[in-house]
């Protein structure tokens, strides 16, 4: 919602449409731990890795959510991530594991 707001606040209300990628992104988050990222890297290649896949997913089926074909489209991936001291906090497990989380960053 708050991205949809910022693109209409910017005036583009009724030029994009929002549509959820169809990216695992557990997987990919897995892989990209490995790596040791920053935290902005980490989010930057998630956010890409999400516009990708809805463009190519769009491309093997030729059709956009209620678009026009023949009109360029442009594919935004976005990803919001906690990060504590450098380090990038997960989604909790659990309640537990979210209530250690909360504690940490009081």
């Amino acid at each position: 919602p708050r991205r949809k707001e910022i693109l209409d606040m910017m005036g583009l209300a009724n030029y994009f449409s929002v549509e959820p990628s169809p990216l695992d992104e557990s997987e990919l988050q897995r892989k990209l731990v490995q790596h040791n990222l920053s935290p902005v890297e980490y989010t930057r290649r998630l956010a890409e890795a999400k516009a990708n896949a809805l463009a190519s997913a769009h491309s093997k089926d030729g059709s956009r959510k209620g678009g026009d074909n023949s009109v360029t489209a442009f594919y935004i991936g976005s990803d919001t991530i906690v990060e504590l001291d450098e380090c990038i906090l997960e989604k909790p497990k659990d309640e537990t594991d979210a209530r250690r989380m909360l504690r940490s960053m009081s």
